[in-house]
């Protein structure tokens, strides 16, 4: 049977927020001489506010200790993380819905003083009835957001409740790039079970670049510069990686559809670079961004495509929200401890 895979807009699939109340207006000037963009993909973990809508998780509508007064503590530590790590742009994963970005909005806009250090620009997107969602925080201006999901009908399973992955442009001074922002299926169920879900969403992930990079080619001499990032529940080695001695166009190879299918196995893929893998395609850091049986895994990903180049990548295990090992302190629903099981990446992009 022939595969069936669509892309739906806000309007069938999903609903979206999109802010930039109070907009500073970002000029060249604004843009570091170096033309350096700070980016960070963090995993709050289950980041749920105080009312209860009928959709968070099971444990969060039964316990009595969950309310306003612990919500407020994980709002101060989650914006004492950002502040910390101070960068450009945050894509956040497990965000509940657009008031939980606005109380982190609002709050880091009482951290500081200067206009210009302001997140000011902020979006959001998630499932309709879905319990989380992404979001992205920016201190540049964020334009045309889309949302691409999929509805399979073809798999003997029944497809999942997955995450809708978010696109949005951002304006730096006179240069724009994209984002694309995923929280591919989670491993519960099975690594190998679910691994056909998460081959969905590459396909989709895959098959939208393809489309804007052909609309690039038609209209524009220049490349798409986009960057892919978010929690992919995939480790970085169980991508299919570039085995050519030439990785400058990247090393790792994302598959569409077209890959998948058979139709197109060679071109049917899309070339990004991750700075997990040092140049001989090996670890470029011991340590990870999620601990998983006492082992480290680098499931969360920031890739760079186009003419955007990573200069600098890495886990941010901080003291403050880790443990003396440097293992993320996971949040504890019932001790009201912690901050997050994974790990922030944060990656300096030159645009």
């Amino acid at each position: 049977m022939k595969s069936s895979l669509c892309f739906l807009l806000v309007t069938f699939l999903a609903v979206g927020f999109c802010s930039c109340s109070g907009c500073v207006q970002n000029t060249e000037s604004d843009v570091r001489k170096e033309k350096l963009i700070s980016v960070v993909s963090y995993n709050a973990q289950e980041f749920f506010d105080a009312k209860r809508d009928g959709t968070e998780y099971s444990e969060y509508k039964k316990s009595a200790g969950w309310g306003t007064e612990l919500y407020k503590v994980r709002l101060e530590r989650l914006c004492k993380v950002l502040t910390t790590l101070n960068a450009d742009i945050y894509v956040l994963q497990e965000i509940e819905n657009e008031a939980v970005l606005q109380d982190i909005s609002n709050f880091l806009a009482g951290e500081s003083w200067r206009e210009k250090d302001l997140w000011t620009y902020s979006c959001f997107a998630k499932e309709t009835g879905a319990a989380i969602g992404n979001a992205v925080i920016s201190r540049f201006p964020l334009e045309d957001m889309k949302l691409h999901g999929m509805d399979i009908k073809s798999e003997k399973s029944k497809q999942p409740s997955v995450r809708p992955m978010l696109e949005v442009t951002v304006r730096a001074g006179n240069k724009s790039f994209r984002i694309y922002a995923n929280h591919w299926k989670s491993k519960s169920g099975g690594e190998e079970e679910t691994e056909l879900w998460r081959d969905w969403q590459e396909r989709v992930l895959a098959d939208v670049l393809l489309a804007e990079k052909k609309n690039y080619a038609e209209s524009t001499t220049e490349n798409l510069d986009f960057i892919v990032c978010g929690d992919f529940n995939r480790d970085i080695r169980k991508f299919l990686l570039n085995s050519t001695t030439d990785d400058s166009e990247g090393n790792v190879l994302l598959r569409s559809s077209g890959y998948f299918d058979g139709t197109d196995p060679e071109a049917g893929i899309v070339k990004v670079h991750s700075k997990w893998l040092d140049s001989e395609g090996k670890n470029s850091t011991t340590k990870g961004s999620y601990f998983y049986n006492n082992s480290w895994e680098r499931i969360d990903h920031i890739f760079s495509g186009g003419n955007l180049e990573i200069t600098k990548f890495e886990s941010q295990a901080d003291e403050l929200w880790t443990n003396e090992k440097g293992v993320p302190e996971g949040f504890t629903l019932y001790t009201g401890k912690g901050y997050s099981d994974h790990l922030p990446v944060k990656a300096v992009i030159r645009i």
